[in-house]
């Protein structure tokens, strides 16, 4: 039962999406004829303008000190960072967890068996690097920002 509500959540959000997106199509068009038929004629340039352009809202991320704009390219710079950051630390963190329960093991501290737990460790290291490889990889898609300041950077 639980599955198929998902599976109904999910669905329902796709069309609530598609209807909002019709929507605003439909009101788009409202106001051009509106205004065609106020002002008798108008610039084909401005309905072009009107009928092709999609209001952009701002952007806004939760930080530490409540909301703030996103600038153009933050996301890329995110990911980017925070996929090298997984990567290098992934191997790290698996080595010492495995190592941890293997130092445990052979001192007899715990009733744990070692070689689960050192297999743990090395899925562990590989899910943080897989995950580090999909960040930065999927930041590829993401607009990189302003290329003056990328090259700024670069030469700082």
């Amino acid at each position: 039962m639980a599955i198929a509500a998902f599976w109904i959540a999910l669905a329902a959000i796709f069309v609530a999406r598609s209807w909002k997106k019709k929507n605003i199509e439909q009101l788009r068009h409202e106001t051009v004829r509106q205004l065609i038929q106020k002002e008798g004629s108008i610039d084909p340039e401005m309905v072009r303008e009107l009928l092709s352009s999609i209001p952009k809202l701002p952007k806004f991320e939760l930080a530490m000190w409540g909301p703030r704009r996103c600038e153009p390219g933050q996301g890329y710079r995110q990911m980017r960072i925070w996929g090298n950051v997984f990567m290098i630390a992934g191997p790290g963190f698996g080595a010492a967890l495995g190592a941890l329960w293997y130092l445990a093991e052979t001192s007899g501290v715990g009733p744990v068996s070692a070689v689960p737990m050192i297999v743990l460790g090395v899925v562990v290291a590989i899910a943080f690097v897989l995950l580090g490889l999909a960040l930065a990889y999927s930041s590829r898609f993401l607009p990189k920002g302003p290329e003056d300041e990328i090259s700024n950077r670069r030469t700082a």
